[in-house]
């Protein structure tokens, strides 16, 4: 789902990075352009993750509710498709895919899936890990969907030791949603400086 959802945003800005030239060539701000982008696609971004979330719960029919499963989604989607934003701006449009993998991949890496929180907090150190860790949405986006499925079973189950050998925490996923959300801000406003670095200065 996010490589779907960097790959669907990098024409967004990409395509039409000339239509920011023009408009600073004219004198005009970049920021209105750059906010009805963002506005414009964040109301398609709806879309995608309502179909998965049908899709996945025919398929696996979890325990948690259809809400929580489609508001993990598009938490995911929305900051996947920033990382495709900031991908086709900040580098050449023959490189922006590569780029926007590359975030992606780099957020995975860094998730807790490839290897475990704490075993990857032994190899990185205190202070790296808890800055590769933090600016990973998938980190985040990996406790919450484990919370949201095992709140459901903790009754029935001791889910506080597994998620303990994880280095993930109960009852947090409110707070693991927020981490996705801002670090998709981030990386809008982070798209938008790219788009002022890009253009001419006269």
């Amino acid at each position: 789902i996010s490589l779907i959802g960097c790959m669907v945003s990098l024409d967004v800005f990409g395509a039409d990075v000339a239509v920011a030239r023009r408009y600073q060539s004219w004198g005009l701000p970049v920021l209105p352009y750059a906010i009805g982008g963002f506005g414009v696609h964040s109301a398609i971004l709806t879309l995608p993750p309502l179909v998965y979330s049908i899709i996945f719960r025919q398929l696996v029919t979890p325990p948690q509710t259809f809400a929580e499963d489609y508001e993990w989604s598009f938490a995911v989607y929305w900051t996947a498709s920033a990382f495709g934003y900031f991908g086709s701006v900040a580098v050449a449009r023959e490189k922006s895919q590569v780029c926007a993998v590359f975030l992606v991949l780099s957020a995975f890496v860094f998730s807790g899936a490839p290897l475990r929180l704490p075993e990857l907090r032994r190899v990185l150190g205190d202070f790296i890990y808890e800055v590769a860790t933090s600016s990973s949405y998938i980190r985040w986006a990996l406790e919450a969907a484990y919370i949201q499925e095992a709140v459901y079973h903790q009754r029935s189950y001791d889910v506080s030791g597994g998620m303990e050998f994880f280095g993930m925490v109960m009852g947090n996923r409110s707070r693991d949603l927020a981490w996705i959300f801002a670090i998709g801000a981030v990386f809008r406003v982070a798209t938008y400086a790219a788009l002022l670095a890009r253009q001419p200065t006269s």
